[in-house]
């Protein structure tokens, strides 16, 4: 009998070693398939965003590709001796043979709101009053 019971108890040991390892294994895949799984989320979540932000890069490089062709456009406009000449006449620099330069002052109404505004300082006590 004691030989029955020695063999019995070594399998049984067997079989709870046996368990346990498969137990551990299990439990180390799903921790290695959550640890992954969780990865792929974050993952792609970033991935989303980082889309969104080069989405947005695109439309703002072609805003300022529209601004640069304005730009180079009036550059272009600029050196034309027409637009030359018609900044200066607004500016009075320029006229033609025959031609009159009209300059339009303001009013003294305005030039003396001017004068008492610009007449009054926060650190000259003079001017308080």
């Amino acid at each position: 009998m004691i030989s029955k019971n020695s063999k019995f108890q070594k399998r049984r040991g067997e079989q709870v070693s046996g368990t346990l390892l498969g137990g551990f294994f299990v439990a180390l895949f799903c921790g290695v398939a959550l640890f992954l799984i969780a990865n792929n989320i974050v993952l792609n979540q970033k991935r989303t965003e980082l889309e969104s932000k080069a989405n947005d890069l695109k439309i703002q490089l072609e805003e300022l590709q529209k601004a640069k062709a304005n730009l180079e456009q009036g550059i272009g406009d600029a050196q034309t001796q027409e637009y030359q000449e018609k900044i200066l006449r607004e500016q009075g620099l320029y006229k033609k043979p025959g031609e009159e330069v009209v300059t339009i002052l303001p009013s003294q109404d305005q030039a003396q709101e001017k004068n008492t505004k610009s007449g009054k300082v926060w650190w000259d006590p003079r001017t308080w009053f």
